[in-house]
């Protein structure tokens, strides 16, 4: 769409594709874009708008308005139709709750034909992915008008591509009121989007996608189909691929092999500029075929070339049907077969494609997979465009159909479980095999697949597993709460018995408490006693001392006495012997008296220690 705006200067184009997007721009002579007015993509955390162009030039402060709106609220993803003759108190309770939670949302007149007409603008600019049908009048009555039946009509291809979600309630003349969805949210286009953005960046320094020229052609090709079948969200312009084709610019094949020289064959015909190259590179391959040399397999990809773009198109289908009829490919392998499946597509042989089917069901591994990931995904791309043709001929193909279909789902299925997503690998990976090739043939398989089906399977497989975990969630919810409840009386319970034991521990305790009580009265009963049989033992100490010192003091006297009176005796009827004891004590300087005390404190000392060893017994002191 042209406008009118001025502008000093542009903005860099340098920027993160990923972070930034252009909204406005102008391209001169030479087609170079020259980006006017950029804002951060809803990934980011910022709201962020760059303009070259003067907001009030000629006093048009539309557009400042609107950048004024999305800095606050965001982008305007929902628009809301409404009846404006027909009020519903429900509705407007809706867009109510809407604008206290700041859901950003634009609304249309059904009975204002601008405003249907700007609705449509916008739906077909891609401002709007959800649209919001209010309440309408009694289904007779929209009928004679023609209202719902025309935007339906127009939304329609939007929803099947998954563009547009389309979101309302169901007639009026209904007892019971239906809310219902209509749309595709396919899963695959937000991978889509996500890898060609990074394949986008890859091209944009020049390098081969993937590290592999045959790999930037097979990528490039399979997108290209999903160009034509208007679910990419870019194109890759031949400005983007050029640096590619420089690498081979002074060449008419690549390094003299005819399968690669087919690739760039293609890249030529689809994104080159000199005619001059193109038909120089047609004629090597001409030359190569014609020479014999080739091995029958590489000349089914370079006639396969030839045909997917219309060139020498009477040659090359004359040397395939020579070459594929008849052929017996139980010896070839998954990539042999891939090309002979290919040919016989482009020939729209119904009765090759039967049999090379066939032949690659006897290929297929335990795991659902011909080979890995990349090559099943390429093979799932051909087993559903030979289904497409075998639904368009008259022929009864049921049985081979059937065949395709058993062969496809199971494979999907896996490959979507084999996604680097699920597998939560992180976001700056490719989704399968971490390659740009192998995850954009797995997009394009998933998305031929959908586009054959007449419901939104994904959604309806995502929508039964969400409102499934919703119902076990309420259910756990349940068992929960009724966990709780059943803790709540077990506590109950446990709260009583530890109520009647804290009561017999409290019994216990006083009964100790009288039990100590007890004791400690019996032990100062105990000290009492002991203190007097302390007493009754020192007194009794004192009288055994006192009566054994005079019994010693009595048997010292009288062994005294009974000694003397017989040496006195003695001495009288033995004179001699006193003279002699005279003189034993006299010859020896020995002292009666001395002796006689020394043997008295003797006897004296051995009585006093015997009396404080018997006491210091009986006390422990």
């Amino acid at each position: 769409m042209k406008k009118k705006g001025l502008y000093w200067h542009y903005l860099d184009d340098s920027y993160s594709s990923a972070e930034w997007e252009t909204l406005l721009h102008d391209e001169d002579e030479t087609q170079t874009r020259k980006a006017l007015l950029m804002a951060t993509r809803e990934t980011s955390k910022y709201r962020v708008v760059i303009s070259s162009l003067n907001l009030d030039w000629q006093k048009e402060t539309v557009l400042l308005e609107n950048i004024i709106k999305f800095v606050i609220d965001g982008k305007c993803n929902t628009a809301v139709l409404w009846d404006s003759t027909y009020k519903s108190m429900a509705f407007e309770f809706f867009l109510e709750t809407l604008n206290s939670l700041n859901y950003r949302y634009q609304e249309y007149d059904l009975s204002t034909i601008d405003q249907m007409d700007e609705f449509k603008k916008q739906i077909m600019q891609g401002t709007h992915s959800i649209v919001v049908l209010g309440p309408t009048h009694s289904d007779s009555e929209n009928k004679k008008q023609g209202k719902l039946e025309e935007i339906e009509e127009f939304l329609q291809n939007y929803i099947v591509s998954g563009n547009v979600k389309y979101i309302g309630i169901e007639s009026n003349d209904l007892r019971l009121k239906q809310f219902f969805v209509a749309g595709r949210e396919k899963s695959a286009l937000r991978i889509l989007q996500d890898t060609e953005l990074k394949i986008h960046g890859i091209l944009k320094e020049g390098k081969y996608i993937d590290d592999s020229f045959w790999s930037t052609f097979d990528t490039l090709k399979t997108h290209k189909a999903l160009e034509k079948s208007d679910v990419s969200y870019t194109e890759f312009t031949s400005e983007l691929v050029k640096p590619i084709l420089d690498k081979e610019k002074e060449k008419d094949s690549f390094n003299g092999l005819l399968v690669p020289t087919s690739a760039l064959l293609w890249l030529r015909a689809t994104y080159g500029d000199d005619p001059e190259k193109l038909q120089k590179t047609v004629d090597w391959m001409k030359k190569a075929l014609l020479s014999g040399e080739e091995a029958e397999s590489e000349c089914i990809v370079a006639y396969n070339a030839f045909l997917e773009l219309g060139i020498e198109t009477s040659f090359a289908t004359k040397q395939l049907k020579r070459l594929i009829k008849g052929k017996d490919l139980t010896k070839s392998n998954e990539i042999e077969i891939i090309h002979y499946i290919k040919a016989s597509i482009l020939l729209k042989d119904v009765q090759l494609i039967k049999q090379f089917v066939i032949t690659l069901e006897a290929k297929k591994n335990s795991e659902n997979l011909w080979i890995d990931i990349s090559v099943s995904a390429n093979i799932l791309n051909l087993l559903l465009e030979a289904l497409v043709i075998l639904k368009q001929t008259e022929e009864d193909t049921k049985d081979i159909e059937n065949t395709i279909e058993d062969l496809v789902f199971p494979t999907i299925i896996y490959i979507q479980k084999l996604s680097n997503r699920n597998n939560g690998v992180l976001e700056n990976y490719f989704h399968w095999d971490n390659k740009a090739n192998t995850t954009l043939k797995c997009i394009s398989a998933i998305l031929n697949l959908e586009d054959l089906m007449d419901i939104p399977v994904t959604e309806m497989v995502q929508s039964l597993i969400s409102y499934s975990q919703t119902s076990n969630q309420i259910i756990d919810n349940k068992t929960a709460f009724k966990v709780i409840d059943d803790y709540k009386n077990d506590i109950s319970v446990l709260t009583e018995k530890n109520k009647q034991l804290e009561d017999q521990v409290k019994t216990e305790l006083q009964k100790q408490q009288g039990l100590e009580e007890e004791k400690e009265i019996l032990l100062k009963s105990n000290k009492k006693l002991t203190d007097t049989n302390m007493d009754y033992e020192e007194q009794i100490s004192k009288s055994d001392f006192q009566l054994n010192f005079w019994k010693g003091v009595i048997i010292l006297g009288v062994t005294s006495l009974i000694t003397l009176t017989f040496t006195v005796i003695y001495m009288f009827n033995y004179p001699e012997v006193y003279v002699d004891i005279i003189n034993f004590y006299k010859k020896y300087d020995i002292n009666l008296p001395t002796v006689i005390g020394t043997v008295f404190t003797l006897l004296v000392g051995v009585t006093t220690t015997n009396y404080f060893r018997k006491k210091r017994k009986i006390t422990g002191v």
